[in-house]
């Protein structure tokens, strides 16, 4: 959307610049989360990450307030329509039960995994060095 309101497809705004930083960001922790094969050194590394990375997230939402921005300034409800209203509730209503759901699901799993009733998931096999893993028919 950017090329029809403003002319390019990026520009260097706070707020584009704020966004594509937390992106790589948590995109790195992901990354690192994949590559650390010690559980312990994974989540202690992880969480400082994660920490790090979220100091972003105030820097975005304030961006616009802060500098001069191409994007609008932030919402109020004075600002926005009242036909918004209720799909807007909906939606942050159906947003909050998914949630629930998924915190619920987590839990569950989790309790069954302590349990000892549900086996914990298979590591992934890597290639052996030096050969090359077929899939698909292709090498």
């Amino acid at each position: 959307w950017a090329k029809p309101t403003w002319g390019v497809w990026w520009d260097w705004d706070p707020r584009l610049t704020t966004t594509a930083v937390m992106v790589f960001a948590f995109g790195g922790i992901l990354a690192l989360r994949a590559f650390v094969d010690d559980p312990a050194k994974r989540a202690v590394w992880s969480s400082v990450a994660c920490i790090v990375a979220f100091v972003d997230v105030p820097i975005v939402y304030f961006s616009v307030k802060w500098w001069n921005s191409l994007h609008q300034a932030q919402s109020t409800p004075q600002t926005v329509s009242s036909a918004f209203h209720w799909p807007l509730r909906i939606n942050a209503f159906g947003i909050l039960f998914l949630w629930i759901g998924l915190v619920g699901l987590r839990t569950r799993v989790a309790a069954l995994r302590r349990r000892g009733e549900m086996a914990p998931p298979l590591p992934e096999k890597r290639p052996a060095a030096g050969r090359a893993q077929v899939t698909g028919g292709t090498v």
